[in-house]
C-alpha cells in the first residue's frame, strides 16, 4: 500500500468533502425549512446506496473545489484594491524570527518550497501544517458557501415567514462567524509555525535540509 497518498487523502476529505457535504445539507434544510428538510434528509438516508452516496460525496467535493476557488478570487480581488506596498506576512514574520539571531538581510523561499523541505525533514511537523492547511481550507470553502445560504434563506423567509427558518438562519450567521475567527486563528498559526520551522531547518545546516526537486 503507497502510506504516501494518506495525507492527501485525509486533506481532501477534511478540506473538501466535509464542507461540500454539509453545505449541500445545509441547502437542503434553508429550501425545505428545518421540519420538512430533515424528514427529507432521513427519507433519502434510508433508500441510499453506494452510488447515491459516491455520487454526493463527489458532488460536494467539485462544490467546495469550486467556492475554493471563489474564496481565492475574491481575495485577490481585496488584495490589490488596497494598494499597498506592505511586505508579503510570511516575510515579515520570517523577518522577526530571523533577525533574533542574524541581523541583516533574510530571504524566504516560496512557500511551496518551504512546505515541501520541511514535509521532507520533519514528517510530523509537515503533517501538523498539513492538518492546519486543510482546516484552513475548510473554513474558506465554508465561508464562501455560507453566505449565499444566508441570502436565500432571507429570500425564502420574506415569502413565507417561519419560525424554525428564522432560527436556522440565525444558526448560520453564528457559524459564519465561527469559521472567521476559526480560520483567522489559523492563519496566524501556520504563518508563524512556517517560518519558524524553515529558520530552524536553516540553523540545523544544509546536511539536514532536502532541497526539493522544481517542477518545470
Amino acid at each position: 500500500m503507497n502510506w504516501e497518498v494518506i495525507p492527501e487523502v485525509f486533506f481532501d476529505v477534511v478540506a473538501r468533502v466535509v464542507p461540500g457535504s454539509v453545505l449541500l445539507l445545509a441547502a437542503l434544510l434553508v429550501s425545505e425549512g428545518p421540519a420538512e428538510g430533515g424528514r427529507e434528509l432521513i427519507k433519502y438516508l434510508s433508500g441510499a446506496t453506494f452510488g447515491t452516496g459516491l455520487v454526493f460525496v463527489l458532488f460536494a467535493y467539485f462544490i467546495a473545489l469550486i467556492l475554493k476557488q471563489i474564496w481565492d478570487l475574491i481575495e485577490l480581488r481585496l488584495q490589490k484594491k488596497k494598494g499597498t506596498n506592505d511586505p508579503d506576512p510570511l516575510y515579515k514574520i520570517y523577518c522577526d524570527i530571523k533577525a533574533k539571531d542574524q541581523p541583516g538581510r533574510v530571504e524566504l523561499p516560496d512557500t511551496r518550497i518551504v512546505i515541501s523541505c520541511i514535509s521532507r525533514s520533519l514528517p510530523d511537523e509537515g503533517l501538523r501544517l498539513l492538518k492546519i492547511q486543510a482546516e484552513k481550507n475548510l473554513c474558506e470553502v465554508m465561508l464562501a458557501g455560507l453566505p449565499v445560504l444566508l441570502l436565500f434563506g432571507v429570500w425564502q423567509l420574506a415569502r413565507e415567514p417561519r419560525l424554525g427558518l428564522a432560527w436556522l438562519l440565525f444558526a448560520l450567521v453564528v457559524c459564519v462567524a465561527s469559521f472567521f475567527s476559526w480560520r483567522a486563528g489559523l492563519e496566524t498559526l501556520f504563518r508563524h509555525d512556517l517560518c519558524a520551522l524553515w529558520r530552524l531547518l536553516e540553523v540545523a545546516g544544509k546536511d539536514f535540509v532536502i532541497t526539493p526537486v522544481k517542477e518545470g
